[in-house]
């Protein structure tokens, strides 16, 4: 079970890269990201393996080299690690994180107020039933 690891922000890059491009090696995400940001390729490799070894990655070995693949979803990752910061906050006083959090989507963009009105519309019919 995934318990929301902390992730630094090449993690979050390399995690994002492969979600928005699916399967890939090293080298690949190498031209992409390492380049951009003057890393070397010893380094994507490493990040590789630490995502790895978090369980957010699977890979195949194909020829000599690692293919890898997300063993998660970037909604579901998102859900656990917003999981464990409301539980990890909770209080009596609920409605300052509530708050925080509609200030937080709005500010995103409004569509995203409207797709969260949407959301908890859904919920309450699914809890009405």
């Amino acid at each position: 079970m995934i318990k929301g690891p902390l992730l630094g922000e090449l993690e979050q890059a390399v995690l994002n890269y492969l979600w928005d491009n699916g399967k890939s090696d090293a080298k690949s995400i190498h031209k992409t990201l390492g380049k951009k940001r003057g890393i070397s390729l010893n380094t994507i490799q490493s990040t590789l393996e630490r995502l790895f070894s978090k369980r957010l990655l699977e890979r195949a070995k194909i020829s000599y080299a690692y293919v890898y693949d997300t063993a998660i979803e970037r909604g579901e990752l998102i859900n656990i690690w917003l999981n464990n910061m409301i539980k990890a906050l909770k209080t009596s006083k609920n409605e300052v994180m509530l708050s925080a959090f509609v200030d937080l989507t709005s500010d995103i963009d409004i569509t995203h107020l409207q797709e969260l009105e949407e959301l908890i519309k859904k919920k309450r019919a699914q809890l009405d039933d």
